[in-house]
């Protein structure tokens, strides 16, 4: 599962906000989404076991309408049920809709990284060009491309590494290339050290409790 999933599940994200928003992309009506919100607000409470005259309470919809459109979202997927061993009641679910909703957030998500990628591109290369005063060749233009998508640096640091090479005569681009390898790495380094420490300060601490 992605990481909106639990996200959604646990209640951390607004579902009904989400759901009005994306319930197109999934192919519902606008009564498959009240009685999702429904059902889901049941669930939040804590309550599986749902009665269906609970489910189509206080809806204008006829029972008919709502019943049919029940036994479809469950033919999807969308809607699962069982019925308790002990109870015999029927037991609702919604991890499929959460887990559809997940995807469809993280695939924007994407999109906008991806989006955010190329505009940092292209003023990378416009930065360089007016700073090193020279057409950057197609090679050059690779390793710019390189420097966000195979190992996403932040523009911020591509920005310190033009500027370290800018005080120094005939450096170019080599020079930033190395200068943000060393200083990418140097703060992984330092990130996974401070927690290798905090991790074991937490064992010792929790050792002697």
């Amino acid at each position: 599962m992605n990481r909106y999933y639990d996200l959604l599940k646990n209640n951390f994200l607004d579902f009904n906000r989400i759901l009005l928003e994306k319930y197109h992309q999934l192919q519902l009506n606008e009564l498959d989404v009240v009685i999702l919100m429904k059902l889901n607000s049941y669930l939040i409470q804590g309550e599986k076991s749902v009665s269906f005259d609970q489910l189509i309470s206080t809806m204008t919809a006829t029972e008919e309408e709502c019943s049919n459109r029940v036994i479809d979202l469950i033919n999807k997927g969308i809607i699962t049920m069982e019925l308790s061993k002990e109870t015999g009641k029927e037991i609702y679910g919604l991890d499929e809709l959460y887990r559809k909703l997940s995807f469809i957030i993280d695939g924007e998500d994407e999109k906008i990284d991806k989006e955010e990628q190329k505009r940092w591109i292209k003023t990378t290369i416009n930065d360089l060009e007016r700073e090193l005063k020279k057409i950057l060749t197609p090679l050059e233009i690779q390793m710019v491309n390189k420097w966000y998508i195979d190992y996403h640096y932040q523009y911020e640091e591509v920005c310190e590494a033009l500027l370290e090479t800018l005080k120094v005569k005939n450096r170019g681009m080599n020079f930033m290339d190395r200068y943000l390898y060393k200083q990418h790495n140097k703060t992984e380094s330092t990130v996974e050290v401070k927690e290798n420490i905090q991790d074991m300060f937490s064992k010792v601490y929790s050792g002697r409790q």
